[in-house]
C-alpha cells in the first residue's frame, strides 16, 4: 500500500476490484454499469474558514491530503462510501450495531467473548469435549463443525445437556438495524436497508442462515490460497433469504419495555429487520483441520468463554473478521472471529 501525490492536481487512478476483473475474465464485452466513491482518507475538520489567503484555500488542507492507492481488494477498500439522498431535510441515518442484548426473545443470547473479544467457534469434536463445562455459562461460543448431529444430543456439543446442547446449536448473530438517537423522531421508512453483504474469509468459514440448515452460494469467491485475499461476498436479502432475517420485537427488563436491539431508538417504526446468520466452517478445513490451523493457527494459552488454558493443552487457533455491510448506505459492522481447534 503506497500514497498517491495529492498536491493539487485532480488524479484518477482507477482499477478493477476482485468482482470487475472476475466479469472482465468470464465475458468477451465488459462494460462498467456502476461505480462507487469513498471519503475513507478525508478529514473534514480539516476545513479552515479562517484561512487568510481567502474563501478559494478554505479547504485547501483536504483537497492535498495525500491518499491510497485504489485497492483491488473490495473488502479493505470504501469503508465510508458516500452516496445522495433525495431528501435533503435528513438530519438523522439509521446505522448497524453488533446486537448482544440479554433480553433477546428470538433465540439464545449471542455476545463477545470478553476475554478473547470475539466471538468464540468449536471447530473439532475434542475442543468440543474440551470446553463443555462452559457451555452454561458463556454466550460467546458458537458451534461451526459441519455436519453436527441433528437430534441435537449431548454427543453435540461433548458432555453438555441436553439443552444447553439445543441452545448453543441453534447460537447465531444478531446485527440489528435503526435509529441510534432518541431525537430521530421520524420512522425508519424507506431508510431501512434490505440487502446486505457478509464477508468471510473462504479459507475458513461459509455463511448459513440462522437455523444452521440453509446456506446460500457466495456471490463472488475469490478463492486465492492466500488468507488476507481469500473472500467469500454473500449477498443476503429479505425477499430471496428471508430466513436471515428476524423482526425486532421489544422486552421488558423488569423495569421498563424497550428495543431488544440496544439501540437508541425510540420505537419501533425506527428500527428495520435484523440480519441473523451464523457460521460454519469451510468444507475444505472441515476436511483437513489439522493442516489449516498448523499452517494458519497459532497456538493458544490464553482465557475463552471462562476457561483458562494452558500451552499445554494443545489448543490452536485463528482469528479473522466478518463484516456485514448495507448494501444501499454502505454502513459497516466487523465481527470479530476466533476458531478453536484441539
Amino acid at each position: 500500500m503506497a500514497f498517491l501525490n495529492n498536491g493539487g492536481d485532480i488524479i484518477v487512478d482507477a482499477v478493477l476490484t476482485d468482482l470487475g476483473r472476475q466479469l472482465l475474465s468470464a465475458r468477451n464485452q465488459f462494460q462498467v454499469a456502476k461505480f462507487a466513491v469513498g471519503d475513507d482518507e478525508i478529514d473534514y475538520s480539516l476545513y479552515n474558514p479562517n484561512n487568510t489567503s481567502g474563501s478559494a484555500y478554505y479547504d485547501i488542507d483536504i483537497l492535498q491530503t495525500p491518499i491510497f492507492e485504489p485497492s483491488t481488494y473490495s473488502v479493505a477498500s470504501l469503508n465510508s462510501k458516500a452516496f445522495s439522498y433525495s431528501d435533503q431535510y435528513l438530519y438523522y441515518l439509521p446505522t448497524l450495531i453488533l446486537n448482544q442484548d440479554v433480553n433477546v426473545q428470538d433465540g439464545p443470547v449471542s455476545a463477545l467473548d470478553t476475554s478473547t473479544n470475539a466471538f468464540d467457534l468449536i471447530s473439532s469434536d475434542s475442543f468440543a469435549n474440551y470446553i463443555s463445562a462452559q457451555t452454561s455459562t458463556s454466550d460467546s461460543l458458537i458451534d461451526a463443525r459441519v455436519n453436527l448431529p441433528s437430534n441435537l444430543s449431548a454427543q453435540a456439543v461433548g458432555t453438555t445437556s441436553n439443552a444447553r446442547a439445543a441452545e448453543l446449536t441453534r447460537r447465531f448473530i444478531r446485527v440489528s438495524q435503526g435509529f441510534n438517537n432518541y431525537q430521530a423522531n421520524i420512522a425508519l421508512g424507506n431508510l431501512e436497508e434490505t440487502k446486505f453483504s457478509v464477508y468471510v474469509n473462504s479459507l475458513f468459514l461459509q455463511v448459513v442462515d440462522k437455523n444452521l440448515i440453509k446456506s446460500v452460494e457466495p456471490a463472488i469467491s475469490t478463492n486465492v490460497f492466500d488468507r488476507t485475499q481469500a473472500m467469500d461476498m454473500y449477498i443476503l436479502d429479505t425477499v430471496q433469504n428471508p430466513t436471515y432475517f428476524g423482526f425486532v420485537g421489544t422486552y421488558n427488563d423488569g423495569t421498563q419495555t424497550k428495543l431488544a436491539t440496544s439501540l437508541l431508538a425510540s420505537n419501533l417504526s425506527q428500527v428495520g429487520r435484523e440480519l441473523q446468520f451464523s457460521l460454519k466452517l469451510s468444507n475444505d478445513l472441515a476436511s483437513n483441520p489439522s493442516y489449516y490451523f498448523s499452517t494458519f493457527g497459532t497456538s493458544f494459552a490464553s482465557t475463552v468463554a471462562g476457561k483458562a488454558v494452558t500451552s499445554l493443552e494443545g489448543v490452536s487457533v485463528i482469528s479473522t473478521i466478518v463484516r456485514v455491510v448495507g448494501n444501499t448506505y454502505g454502513f459497516s459492522v466487523d465481527i470479530p472471529v476466533k476458531l478453536f481447534y484441539k
